[in-house]
Formats: structure tokens, sequence, C-alpha cells
């Protein structure tokens, strides 16, 4: 199974749907769009146009093409791990990380 946050079909979501296809990507290696689509439940042309954009934006690369049965190949997307690069701090009370 695919691990991964549902994204949401709604408008004003592209920040949030980007954020989960990123994690679905960091989650899971390598995805195809169809794959990122079932796992994230956004529609297959949001996934296109979110693939698009993250690729435009030098965070994710298309890997060679791969057949599996009939049908057209899929092709897999990765995360560029030269793309960007996060810190996490959590300051709680009686507590930082």
């Amino acid at each position: 199974p695919i691990r991964a946050k549902s994204g949401t079909n709604q408008e004003g979501t592209s920040a949030h749907n980007r954020r989960v296809m990123i994690e679905a990507l960091r989650l899971n290696g390598a995805l195809s769009r169809a794959d990122l689509a079932r796992a994230t439940q956004l529609t297959k042309q949001a996934v296109s146009n979110i693939v698009e954009d993250l690729e435009s934006d030098g965070l994710v690369v298309a890997l060679d093409a791969v057949r599996k049965g009939r049908g057209q190949p899929s092709t897999p997307y990765r995360l560029v791990p030269e793309g960007a690069f996060a810190i996490g701090l959590q300051i709680d009370r009686h507590l930082t990380r």
C-alpha cells in the first residue's frame, strides 16, 4: 500500500495539495501520476498540474518510463534531493527540540 495523506479538490488549496504530493513522494520514493492520484485522492488532472509545477520548480524529476502489462508505460517521479530542505523546530513550555 502507498502511504499518503488525502488531498482536496476544492479551489484555493493548491499549496496544501502540493505539500500532500511532496509528502507522498518523500514517504514512498518514486511514484507515477496514477499512483499519486490514487494515494492522495486527487483527480488525475490535478496531479498532472501539480507534477508539472513541481517539475518546473526543480523539486521533482521524471525517471525512465516503466512498462507494466498493457497500455501506456507509466513515468515515475521522485523528489530531487537538492531541490529544497526544511528545518523543524518545536518550542513547548518546558521543552525545546
